[in-house]
């Protein structure tokens, strides 16, 4: 049999931690912050709050005032 084992109709293993939680999978306790994709940060660095900053090869904007407006560029 493969890596994956089923128990009482429950998937365990590597799979398990694909599935979503209504079928079985695990999830992490971390909330999940919703990030944008935009073509221009312009109008974002002005508001508020905001921070314009470099990761990984990408433009961020994180709004610690209102995280409504974090997005990201490329």
């Amino acid at each position: 049999m493969s890596e994956r084992l089923v128990v009482w109709g429950i998937m365990a293993g590597s799979a398990a931690l694909s599935m979503p939680r209504r079928l079985g999978g695990q999830t992490s306790n971390r909330k999940e912050a919703v990030m944008k994709v935009r073509s221009s940060l312009r109008a974002l660095k002005r508001k508020p709050g905001s921070v314009v900053v470099r990761r990984r090869g990408r433009m961020r904007v994180v709004n610690r005032a209102n995280p409504r407006w974090n997005s990201r560029q490329g």
